[in-house]
């Protein structure tokens, strides 16, 4: 299986030889280091990888952090993934938008940045505030 982290730049659009506009979402892809590698193939069978994206100063990331990042470049984002159990991989690997090839189907997942109940409150706030100055008027 072949995985890889990104992180979203932008969209644009991209004409077809027959005229139809696609959007199309400009990603910045890896390059990902390989941070850790889960052998538990005598318990369940399987194997899997951590790896790491978007590098950071060391002072923004938290103290057990540095310690799980010793030694390799300091990367804020992590995420698992299971592999073969006869993948050769080891830690400090580096993972390229190399590995895919033209025409492979991917699958992906994207995640919010998530701002909590914030923008519902602000609504809420601009209507009460709104209906108080019109008593007081």
């Amino acid at each position: 299986m072949k995985f890889i982290l990104g992180k979203k730049i932008g969209m644009t659009q991209v004409f077809l030889p027959n005229g139809v506009v696609v959007p199309v979402t400009k990603v910045q892809a890896g390059p990902c280091q390989i941070v850790e590698v889960r052998e538990n193939v005598k318990k369940n069978g399987l194997k899997a990888v951590q790896i790491g994206f978007d590098e950071t100063k060391e002072t923004r990331l938290a103290q057990p952090q540095v310690g799980h990042l010793k030694d390799l470049d300091k990367v804020r984002n992590l995420k698992d993934f299971k592999i073969e159990t006869d993948a050769q991989v080891k830690r400090g690997d580096t993972i390229t938008v190399e590995t895919f090839s033209t025409g492979d189907k991917v699958v992906v997942v994207g995640e919010s940045k998530g701002k909590g109940l914030y923008k519902e409150f602000s609504k809420a706030k601009k209507w009460v505030a709104a209906w108080v100055a019109k008593e007081l008027l």
